[in-house]
């Protein structure tokens, strides 16, 4: 149920032309990620439904999806 993704493997796709989605479901990112995700020019949509630590409380704000969405108009994103 969901992988053990991390900031630090999430942030080896930096730069990346080709990934076009990305789904951050239940993994254990945090609303760093979103850093990363600003330096991926051809992606167009990102799920992040039921992102969790090992205590399954949200690990990203809703702050930093609002803040993403907004400079990032050209991805959907779906949470």
């Amino acid at each position: 149920h969901g992988c053990p993704l991390s900031d630090s493997q999430v942030a080896q796709l930096k730069g990346s032309r080709s990934l076009r989605w990305l789904d951050l479901s239940k993994t254990r990112v945090t609303s760093a990620v979103f850093e990363t995700l600003q330096e991926l020019p051809s992606l167009r949509q990102v799920l992040v439904t039921s992102i969790a630590n090992g205590d399954d409380s949200r690990e990203v704000s809703e702050e930093a999806v609002e803040r993403f969405r907004k400079s990032n108009p050209r991805v959907v994103v779906k949470d």
